[in-house]
């Protein structure tokens, strides 16, 4: 059933302004001046947003940091809003004002549903429907002068609520203002007298530093105001690797995110690898980025664990090595010296680089090449398939190819399919990025692998559809993040299994349950997200078929993702219903078919960058700032406006339709009955929205 909502005439004969939020309130004043000509509003912003949060042992403290300040010549009037969470058992309520403490009002249940359905009557913005069922501080901190500012400080305490083993923790980070946000930041530590494992926000792309098995911290800085709330999980457990599920299912499709997390494992669990590092010294290399590219080199080697082996392989038109085998990590020093000694000269001679790292890797350790190279295939075997297929020849299971392409004359077909063919990823490096720190902040996740050669079993549900397949190593301190489709529901028993140090391994985790209905909305978007990005770069490599674009257009569509087949999503004067997306499909296909993509230069690394960083993603952000006017996401929804309308893209205008007025009690009891649904009628007032399909 299709659900229509329309504002109330008055507002849009009067010209009354929309705010975009709604924690702050501004009601501007009506200066002495004629009725067609009157000069403007208090222009009320957030120059600085800040939350610093500690959380010990399921208990968080958060302080709230605002800057309200009155660009205007009016005098800012209005209410200051901060939604509570309903599940939070607040205590310690803290207020300040410039300093000084002051009183709130914290209101709760009935009477801050009532509140918050009377600021939306009020208001006619529905942007707090989505807190309607939270609770509600309601502070007096205006007037605000003109040109002056107000600093607004909240501390508060809550016992955070846990679901099989994951504890969330959640804030509205400024989306519920109507004034404009320039600055958004994010501090959270995690203590626990457990070892903590999983920690991951599916909303925000959040930093994590493992400072030890019982302190992490968690940061997150951004400009303007987010459009979905701050939320963030975390896990804790003694044992040596962590397993945490977040499942979410509507209208019998189920999607899941798993969180394999071994934290700061003990050291003895560290698998020994093998490290090839691959060196482009070709002339193209000269100048900064071969000294970068040293740099790169040196800082592997001097990160190598005490039972590492190692090779370092210079090439161009031929192969150079440090030593004519594998060497043991003390002989680290003498490598950096060798590196130090190298110059660049020559053309490049691809093939014959990599057949020499492979053939150093055949050990039956998991081995792990470092590729780097500027410059497209010029000596020895040059054609793109004859290098892939002579890899082929050499690979077996035990290596990952990580590959860096620096600059735009790199083929990017050959690149990305390196990655693909052999559990690893590609990493461009553009020439105002520096490439010792590309190849440092990628060796930092992969030095210490505890699990490697990982699969993965359900038994109780029925998975499908894994993006990152195959799986890849886990490794000390980091996290695998596994996005699925699944069918069934109920508990089910998980079975993840690899090698340690040599020897077959399966880690059995038992009642882990899938919902049969609702959970949190981000996990199908992320889901989405990186499945377009493995159906982009598959059309990248082997060209475009009318199935995979047909997908893409679907998931981009119904998940608001952008991609370049977006611009539908914005451009399309009608609903998508069926005909229309077979339509825009049959469009897409034919356009490219026609096109030939090209394999280097500014363009070609931009989408391999773009399609390997969907397919890589942590979280499912929303739509990026040039669709964000056009384009919005509520409730696990996507909306796209048109004709002042926001029209949910699942909308399709052959099916019956339910008018109900905006503000009414019909419209704040069906926005109760359903957080999700909420969520998506707080995206306008004028929307059209799917529900229960």
């Amino acid at each position: 059933m299709a659900i229509r909502l329309f504002t109330a005439l008055l507002a849009l004969a009067l010209g009354l302004p929309t705010p975009a939020g709604a924690q702050v309130i501004i009601d501007p004043p009506i200066p002495p001046c004629p009725w067609w000509h009157c000069g403007g509003r208090a222009d009320v912003v957030i120059e600085d947003y800040r939350i610093d949060v500690t959380i010990e042992d399921g208990i968080a403290v958060t302080r709230v940091h605002q800057v309200l300040r009155n660009d205007s010549d009016f005098v800012g009037e209005g209410e200051f809003l901060h939604p509570i969470p309903a599940d939070a058992a607040v205590t310690g309520l803290t207020l300040w004002i410039d300093g000084e403490p002051v009183d709130g009002e914290l209101l709760s249940g009935d009477v801050a549903r009532r509140t918050y359905e009377e600021i939306v009557r009020r208001t006619l913005d529905p942007a707090l429907l989505e807190y309607a069922g939270d609770g509600l501080l309601r502070l007096s901190v205006f007037p605000i002068e003109p040109h002056d500012m107000r600093i607004v400080e909240i501390e508060y305490r809550q016992v955070l609520t846990a679901e099989l083993g994951l504890a969330r923790y959640r804030h509205p980070l400024g989306r519920e203002h109507n004034a404009a946000i320039e600055s958004v930041e994010a501090h959270i530590a995690i203590r626990s007298s457990d070892g903590i494992k999983a920690v991951y926000s599916p909303t925000h792309d959040v930093g994590i530093n493992r400072i030890s098995d019982r302190r992490v911290e968690v940061g997150y800085e951004g400009t303007g105001a987010p459009t979905s709330d701050f939320t963030l999980y975390y896990s804790t457990d003694t044992a040596a690797v962590g397993l945490d599920l977040l499942t979410y299912a509507e209208d019998g499709e189920g999607y899941f995110l798993l969180l394999v997390s071994p934290g700061l494992a003990a050291a003895e669990t560290v698998v020994p690898k093998d490290v090839v590092v691959v060196l482009d010294v070709s002339g193209s290399m000269e100048g900064e980025k071969f000294q970068q590219a040293q740099d790169a080199a040196e800082y592997v080697l001097a990160h190598l664990n005490p039972e590492d082996r190692f090779e370092v392989i210079a090439f161009s038109t031929g192969v150079d090595s440090f030593g004519d085998g594998l060497r043991s990590a003390t002989a680290a020093g003498d490598a950096t010296d060798w590196v130090q000694g190298l110059s660049p000269g020559g053309s490049t001679n691809i093939d014959l680089a990599l057949a020499t790292a492979f053939d150093r890797v055949q050990t039956g350790r998991p081995g792990y090449v470092l590729f780097l190279t500027d410059g497209l295939p010029t000596e020895g075997v040059i054609d793109t398939p004859d290098i892939l297929a002579n890899l082929r020849e050499r690979a077996t299971e035990t290596v990952s190819i990580f590959a860096f392409g620096v600059g735009f004359d790199v083929d990017t077909f050959l690149l990305d399919a390196i990655a693909r063919d052999h559990h690893g990823t590609t990493t461009y490096v553009t020439p105002d990025e520096a490439i010792d720190a590309a190849v440092e902040a990628l060796y930092a996740k992969v030095a210490s692998p505890v699990l490697t050669g990982v699969t993965l079993d359900v038994d109780g549900v029925t998975v499908s559809d894994l993006h990152p397949s195959p799986l890849p190593d886990v490794f000390r301190g980091g996290q695998l993040v596994v996005a699925g489709r699944y069918e069934g529901s109920g508990a089910a028993t998980i079975t993840l299994s690899g090698r340690v140090r040599g020897e077959s391994i399966d880690l059995v985790f038992t009642d882990r349950h899938f919902r049969s209905t609702g959970g949190d909305a981000t996990v199908p978007r992320l889901w989405a997200t990186r499945k377009i990005g493995r159906l982009l770069t598959t059309i990248r490599l082997e060209g475009p078929d009318e199935e995979t674009i047909d997908q893409i257009v679907r998931l981009s569509i119904r998940w608001g993702i952008v991609t370049p087949y977006t611009s539908y999503l914005v451009t399309a004067d009608s609903p998508f219903g069926e005909e229309a997306l077979d339509d825009i499909s049959s469009q897409a296909y034919r356009a490219a078919a026609a096109t030939v993509p090209d394999a280097s230069g500014e363009a070609a690394v931009g989408a391999a960058d773009a399609a390997g960083g969907l397919a890589a993603a942590e979280s499912g952000d929303d739509p990026q700032t040039e669709y964000g006017d056009m384009v919005r996401i509520g409730g696990g929804r996507t909306f796209r406006l048109s004709e002042g309308r926001w029209i949910d893209t699942t909308y399709d205008p052959a099916a019956d339709a339910v008018r109900i007025a905006f503000g009414s009690d019909d419209y704040f009891a069906l926005a109760a009955a359903d957080p999700l649904l909420a969520a998506g009628l707080a995206v306008a007032a004028q929307v059209i929205v799917v529900h229960q399909g």
